[in-house]
């Protein structure tokens, strides 16, 4: 019986609440996050090359340093892929609507032929776009081991620090996106 009663004591005093009908409990709320705290994340790093449509050469950390102070909405898509072709023109949309606020539309194909991504983006006037890559060598990308991207299209956002907020975006097509890119927007 004591030992009992010294189990039970124990059980309330380290973590498993008190005993039933003992009253409430008061709540602790979890621990604020900052971007200067330990464990918050870090900025995105992916270790990729990308080409752009005119052949120059960056990093995924290179654009996402230059994009320092504006989120980051990725689209990760293939030019073999139908859903992908389809959700890229609510994309191109979503470029419209956020147009002059600090936001970037990154789209990354991971395109084995070069050639076949080249005609895509000419065929759907991606061509002039400065935020269209082509991510070289995609099965020993950095970012498929990042990500784990196993199927696509992908959406992934990064926050105005260059945090990746969202590993698993809504599609542009999905209100929900253009609503997570309005409160990171207004996020200081």
């Amino acid at each position: 019986m004591k030992t009992t009663l010294t189990l039970l004591i124990c059980f309330a005093l380290f973590g498993f609440g008190p005993p039933p009908g003992a009253g409430p409990t008061r709540a602790i709320p979890p621990p604020a996050f900052s971007p200067n705290a330990p464990g918050y994340p870090q900025p995105f790093q992916a270790q990729s090359q990308l080409q752009a449509p005119d052949g120059r050469k960056s990093t995924i950390e290179d654009i996402v340093r230059q994009c320092s102070g504006k989120v980051v909405c990725v689209d990760i898509w293939a030019s073999w892929c139908g859903p992908c072709l389809e959700q890229g023109v609510y994309f191109q949309a979503l470029r419209q609507t956020f147009s002059g606020e600090p936001v970037v539309f990154l789209s990354i194909s991971i395109d084995t032929d070069p050639e076949a991504w080249q005609q895509c983006i000419e065929e759907h006037g991606w061509t002039s776009d400065p935020d269209t890559y082509l991510l070289l060598d995609p099965r020993h990308s950095g970012l498929n081991a990042r990500l784990n991207i196993r199927s696509i299209p992908r959406y992934i956002i990064l926050d105005k620090t260059g945090r990746l907020v969202d590993a698993n975006a809504p599609s542009p097509g999905d209100a929900r996106l253009s609503d997570k890119i309005q409160q990171l927007l207004a996020a200081d």
